[in-house]
């Protein structure tokens, strides 16, 4: 891979995503002769989308035989489709006449397909049953190769010069494999869950979107009109690609990140011939915690100081403004991290304070790629040691726990390898629900249950004993759709996760709970990867601490946390 790939480039012209009204679930996006065309496989409706938002629906007599059809491309004559594993090609001219799709029937394929991506006379399928990416001769149908899937979903395709473009609806990821070997080069989280199709149009990549959202819906005849409800969500997105920085190993260096103008960006972090990390669908952001004083006894707190970590920056957050909100605070340091800390004098019975801060972030999602090839023989460095103790209460000399961290990893060596086995280990066992109180490892591994901070306790406590240097971090995430501007947010939890430190790396986040679905196999979108809503802050730290210990925090305020999309950047 060249440093500066053609399609990282991208002119600086603003353009909206398209939410196409009567569309259900777009599986296939292609360009033909300079036309952006969408097909929906539940109406088996084909459509050329138009930068108006509006669009014009091609095969009025043909919507009955592309039902359930999952693939769409294009050889710039030719549209291409598949139902199963038969490939058909209908000649563009003939498309308002095709009555069924048999008439133009080119080959079967040796397994059911879903997506389709054409480059000469090679034709790439990518088929869920096997896992695999079929590559075949375009002209026979004969099968040339089998990679192995990047991911575990639905995925879809699209050829761009030297490299295929893959999107999986179950990771939310796409990947980018350089096109003649199949090896994964690059990878990026989507900026919407349920990725559905992929088109280069107008110096764009273009993603499709089908999936559902929750709405309000209003019944004014019932006893309590108002209740939730979902819908289909079908959106056509564009992606801005741009240019990559300089080669840099330093984990702690916040790339420049500049303002673009379009919903979401792709940023790779380049290093060799493979994208060591990539940015992508950025958002300017406006974070407020506060607390508001209100203890359980109504008893005098003298001389109370009060502790609170600020966000802080890192390769996928940046800090722009952060100011005090209700009474000044005194900035400390600890551990390399910024705390405010409030000097509050006395509370007496019946006082009413409110304090905090007011933050605007710059917010990222981040995808790192590392193979367990670039972690061979790695040493710990001395001053990460205190990183393999327990400071948390993790019960780690309990022989439950014990017993599990030897289990998780098995005879597995290598850093990653197992870092990943002791994420699925955990993830066997455990079911995700909302607990009352933080229960210790031993006790989580016993109940089989837990929330997001008893994950991490369990993921803490096994990575700690198998040598992998780890910590906390938290603690919100945005809970506005990106969509929605300026409109105040209220997160009903606080969320934490890990880090885990690689030798030569840095520090490399992992979700806590989100990738559980339940059986294997689990997805890898937030292993070594964090969506854009988590906001960092207290990385192995405590989020909050007051010179009164006989109290809990919870015991003597109430919090308050408000988000604010202000702009896409």
């Amino acid at each position: 891979m060249s440093v500066q790939p053609q399609w990282w480039l991208a002119p600086a012209t603003q353009i909206e995503g398209i939410r196409p009204p009567a569309l259900v679930a777009i599986e296939g996006l292609t360009t033909h002769q300079g036309r952006l065309l969408a097909l929906d496989r539940i109406r088996g409706y084909l459509v050329e989308v138009k930068a108006d938002h509006t669009y014009a629906l091609l095969n009025p007599s043909l919507t009955p035989f592309l039902k359930d059809t999952y693939a769409l491309c294009s050889d710039g004559t030719h549209l291409w489709f598949a139902l199963g594993s038969q490939v058909v090609a209908v000649p563009w001219h003939a498309l308002p006449y095709c009555r069924q799709l048999r008439e133009h029937h080119r080959f079967i394929t040796p397994y059911p397909v879903e997506s389709l991506a054409i480059g000469g006379d090679v034709l790439y399928a990518s088929c869920y049953q096997r896992e695999k990416i079929l590559v075949l001769d375009a002209r026979s149908g004969s099968l040339k190769e089998e990679w192995p899937a990047p991911g575990i979903g639905r995925e879809q395709l699209l050829v761009q010069g030297d490299y295929l473009w893959v999107s999986d609806r179950i990771e939310e990821t796409l990947y980018v494999l350089q096109r003649h070997r199949g090896e994964v080069v690059g990878s990026l989280l989507s900026p919407f869950p349920g990725p559905t199709g992929l088109a280069f149009h107008q110096d764009h990549l273009w993603l499709g979107i089908a999936t559902e959202e929750a709405f309000i819906r209003e019944s004014p005849n019932d006893a309590h009109p108002l209740s939730v409800d979902f819908q289909d969500k079908t959106l056509i997105t564009p992606i801005r690609l741009r240019p990559p920085h300089p080669p840099n190993r330093d984990p702690d260096l916040v790339p420049r990140v500049t303002s673009v103008a379009c919903p979401i960006h792709y940023q790779p972090q380049i290093l060799g011939e493979r994208a060591f990390y990539t940015l992508s669908n950025g958002y300017r952001v406006e974070m407020i915690y506060l607390e508001e004083m209100a203890p359980h006894e109504e008893v005098p707190l003298p001389n109370l100081v009060w502790q609170m970590a600020l966000p802080c920056t890192s390769v996928r957050q940046r800090v722009i403004q952060v100011q005090p909100f209700g009474i000044p605070y005194k900035l400390i340091e600890m551990e390399g991290q910024q705390v405010a800390e409030f000097h509050l004098g006395t509370w007496q019975p019946g006082d009413g304070w409110v304090f905090g801060w007011r933050a605007i972030l710059d917010l990222y999602s981040i995808k790192y790629h590392l193979t367990p090839a670039d972690v061979e023989d790695t040493v710990i460095p001395k001053d990460l040691e205190r990183y393999l103790i327990d400071d948390d209460d993790l019960a780690m000399d309990h022989p439950v726990v014990k017993q599990a961290a030897r289990i998780a990893i098995g005879t597995e060596t290598n850093l990653l390898r197992k870092a990943l086995a002791i994420r699925d280990y955990v993830y066997d066992r455990l079911r995700y629900r909302v607990t009352p109180r933080i229960e210790t490892p031993d006790v989580v591994l016993q109940n089989q249950e837990g929330s997001c901070g008893e994950y991490v306790g369990v993921l803490l406590a096994l990575m700690r004993l198998n040598g992998i240097p780890c910590r906390t971090v938290g603690r919100y995430k945005c809970p506005v759709p990106a969509e929605i501007l300026r409109v105040p947010g209220y997160p009903q939890y606080n969320h934490v996760w890990i880090e885990f430190y690689v030798p030569g790396w840095g520090w490399l986040p992992m979700e806590s709970n989100p990738d559980d679905l339940g059986e294997r196999p689990y997805p890898c979108r937030f292993f070594m990867g964090l969506p854009w809503t988590h906001a960092e802050i207290a990385k192995g730290i405590p989020f909050e601490s007051c010179n009164h210990p006989e109290f809990s925090i919870g015991e003597l305020a109430i919090n308050h946390v408000q988000f604010r999309i202000l702009e896409a950047l």
